[in-house]
C-alpha cells in the first residue's frame, strides 16, 4: 500500500442503512419521502439502529424538519431520547435546526426528555435561544424546560440570547423568570405558618 498523501484518496465512507437514507433523502428529489420510509419499514428495518455519527433515522428526520417521517416513526415505536455520539437527541437537533413541529411531535407524541443535555451540557432550550427561534423556545417553555439549566462553560439558555442579542428569545426567557419567582413566592406564602406564641398574643 503507498504511503497516504495530500493526493491519496481517503476511503469512502460507509453508506447508511436503508432506513436512514429514506428518512434523510427520500426518493431523489423528494427529501424525506413518507413513502420511501414505509417501503423499508415493511422489509423489517431496524428502527434504531445507529450510523458512524450515532444518528438513527428518527434523528435525521428531525434534524431535516421531515415532519411527516418523524410521525411516522414515533407511530412505529422509534426510541424517542437516542443520543448520537456528541450526546445530542433528536429533539436536540430539532430546536437547534429551528424545527418547532418536529420538536412539538418529539415532545407531545414522543414523550422526549427536554432537559437531556449533550456533551457540552447543552440542552434543547440552549440551543433554540442561542438561534433565537422564539417559537421553539416558547415551546420548550410551556414544555417543562429548565431555565436555570447550566451548560459545561456555566452558560444558561438566557445567557446564550443575551449574548447573541436575540431579544425575542431573551424577552421569553425572562418571562418566564419572572413567573418562575412569582410562582415560587406565593408558594412561600401558603406554606408560611406564623409561631403559636405569636397567635397567642394576638388574641389577647
Amino acid at each position: 500500500m503507498p504511503p497516504f498523501n495530500q493526493f491519496t484518496k481517503a476511503p469512502p465512507r460507509p453508506r447508511r442503512p436503508e432506513l436512514m437514507e429514506a428518512a434523510r433523502d427520500g426518493g431523489v428529489g423528494n427529501p424525506g419521502d413518507v413513502e420511501a420510509v414505509k417501503t423499508v419499514l415493511r422489509k423489517g428495518a431496524n428502527l434504531d439502529e445507529q450510523d458512524e455519527e450515532g444518528f438513527t433515522a428518527l434523528l435525521w428526520a428531525a434534524c431535516l424538519g421531515h415532519t411527516e417521517v418523524v410521525r411516522l416513526l414515533i407511530s412505529e415505536g422509534a426510541a424517542i431520547d437516542v443520543k448520537d455520539n456528541d450526546g445530542r437527541t433528536a429533539l436536540i437537533w430539532a430546536a437547534w435546526n429551528r424545527q418547532t413541529e418536529c420538536a412539538r411531535l418529539l415532545i407531545d407524541r414522543g414523550g422526549a426528555v427536554v432537559n437531556i443535555r449533550d456533551k457540552q451540557g447543552w440542552t434543547a432550550l440552549m440551543y433554540a435561544a442561542n438561534v433565537n427561534h422564539a417559537k421553539t423556545v416558547q415551546l420548550l417553555v410551556d414544555s417543562g424546560a429548565n431555565i436555570n439549566e447550566s451548560n459545561n462553560s456555566n452558560q444558561t439558555a438566557l445567557d446564550r440570547a443575551m449574548s447573541n442579542d436575540r431579544p425575542e428569545s431573551t424577552q421569553i426567557l425572562e418571562n418566564a423568570m419572572a413567573r418562575e419567582t412569582a410562582q415560587t413566592h406565593l408558594k412561600s406564602l401558603k406554606n408560611f405558618r406564623p409561631p403559636k406564641d405569636s397567635l397567642h398574643r394576638n388574641a389577647k
